[in-house]
């Protein structure tokens, strides 16, 4: 025993996220392979149109026992919580420029001051949003590549 702890117990693994292995370059063939099946699999998918939702998100949760990896990235891509937060947020910063400390701002500047926080805010998720379309793109090549190399290695000449 060391520190209470006996040295037979299983080391308790930290939950991956999805694309660690990807981005730390840690892709096994066995990964390969998942992927590229898994990504062939939906290219290959025929889709009755009939049966297309509105929703993207619920094609995905579907489908997220036939198409775990993909399931897990548009998900993620398409999961956006709903919320009144921003609006409470520029209310109360509203709020906050129009006391009795701040009284010599005129109506046009606190316009102009809670209109520009946001659009600051949202350069910022912009910023983040292009970071993750590339990784995205970045992804799909991956997998591209992944799948020209196992075709070309499969036709070798011999």
């Amino acid at each position: 025993m060391v520190n209470n702890v006996t040295l037979n117990e299983p080391v308790k693994k930290k939950p991956k996220r999805f694309g660690e292995d990807f981005e730390a370059g840690n892709l096994s063939d066995e990964l390969d392979s998942e992927y590229d099946d898994e990504l062939n699999k939906y290219l290959e998918q025929r889709i009755d149109t009939e049966s297309i939702d509105d929703s993207p998100l619920s094609f995905w949760y579907k489908n997220r026992f036939t198409y775990p990896i993909l399931s897990q990235l548009a998900r993620s891509i398409y999961s956006i919580p709903a919320s009144a937060a921003n609006v409470e947020r520029t209310f109360s910063g509203s709020g906050i420029m129009i006391n009795s400390g701040c009284t010599r701002l005129n109506p046009e500047q606190i316009s102009n001051a809670m209109f520009l926080r946001p659009v600051k805010e949202m350069s910022d998720c912009i910023i983040i949003i292009f970071h993750f379309h590339m990784f995205i793109y970045f992804f799909y090549f991956e997998m591209m590549f992944i799948h020209l190399k196992y075709v070309f290695s499969s036709h070798e000449i011999k």
